[in-house]
């Protein structure tokens, strides 16, 4: 899920802060960078992904605007979408691959035809587990 963060220096005005992190769509204020490295400039906006780099805003002298942290905002959450529909759609083809390796052990003597797919349909299912197990669901191609 994402959020979005005004990232402030420690020893800044509160309630200034708030106000601009309000100004700029921020749900969180943060004193330290919740990246863990991302931010380098201090007051930032910073919007963070699960499916996305952390898009970083330095805001020091006011130059980030409303605009680009909801463009931010807006692909995080579009790439979130496409990643939540993915891990289904990688979780049903596991499901599937499943069914047709149990149909292929079922057959006594498999022609070089069947053991040719079987071949290809295995890579395209080991390509969807190391999707899901690696977590990365920007894509399905390969599976």
């Amino acid at each position: 899920m994402s959020q979005t963060f005004y990232v402030t220096a420690q020893g800044g005005d509160p309630a200034a802060s708030a106000a601009r992190a309000a100004a700029l769509g921020c749900t969180t204020l943060a004193g330290g960078d919740p990246t863990g490295g991302a931010v380098s400039v201090f007051p930032s906006a910073v919007v963070t992904s699960s499916a996305l780099s952390p898009a970083v805003f330095p805001d020091n002298a006011g130059q980030a605007t409303l605009a680009e942290v909801a463009a931010a905002q807006a692909a995080a959450a579009a790439a979130e979408q496409t990643a939540a529909a993915n891990q289904l759609a990688l979780l049903a083809k596991a499901a599937a691959a499943l069914t047709a390796n149990q149909a292929y052990l079922g057959v006594a003597v498999p022609s070089t035809a069947q053991t040719t797919a079987q071949i290809a349909a295995l890579t395209r299912a080991v390509d969807a587990l190391i999707y899901l197990v690696t977590a990365q669901y920007s894509s399905t191609a390969g599976t």
